[in-house]
């Protein structure tokens, strides 16, 4: 057999057995997106910030502070219009100097 008909023999064969019979579907783990929709178990927790009780869509496990929405979107930076000019300018200079349209 030529080496070219072992790779396409090869690339034809991924999912049979070793007698050439097709295995059927394949197998995919129980978190693959063929699963359904998934669900968030809520944990209540005291926000860090503002001592109210909130939930959050994950079991906490380390010691970091946790934050309702209103503490959270308070704390989150929001870049304004004339930092995105200086930002676009200096990428500008990067991209000239290394020659990319």
């Amino acid at each position: 057999m030529r080496s070219f008909e072992r790779r396409d023999r090869k690339r034809d064969s991924t999912n049979r057995g070793r007698d050439g019979q097709s295995r059927g579907k394949p197998r995919f783990d129980k978190g693959s997106r063929d699963s359904g929709p998934r669900e968030f178990r809520m944990t209540k927790v005291i926000c860090s910030a503002c001592n109210k009780e909130c939930e959050v869509p994950f079991k906490p496990t380390s010691n970091k502070p946790l934050f309702c929405k209103e503490c959270f979107s308070k704390d989150t930076p929001k870049t304004s219009n004339k930092e995105m000019d200086i930002i676009n300018q200096k990428l500008d200079k990067i991209m000239k100097a290394l020659d990319i349209k």
